[in-house]
């Protein structure tokens, strides 16, 4: 959804159509979209598997049989 209504700001704007002049190559253009749609989640979702790897550490006798954990 969001990067839906980017590509519409953007060809609105004419940002679409300097980026298709642009030499940036499809994959560069495309993994910046991603990284930005990406960008604003990423510190919750380290934060999450920050708090997974923790609690996993501070109960060891507590095997769910999902759980993995990669600090030691």
């Amino acid at each position: 959804m969001s990067a839906a209504g980017s590509f519409r700001r953007e060809r609105e704007s004419g940002v679409l159509e300097l980026l298709l002049v642009s030499p940036l190559g499809e994959g560069e253009i495309i993994s910046g979209r991603f990284a930005r749609v990406v960008e604003p989640i990423s510190p919750g979702f380290c934060l999450l598997l920050g708090l997974w790897a923790y609690f996993t550490n501070l109960f060891p006798d507590q095997h769910d049989g999902g759980a993995i954990c990669f600090i030691s």
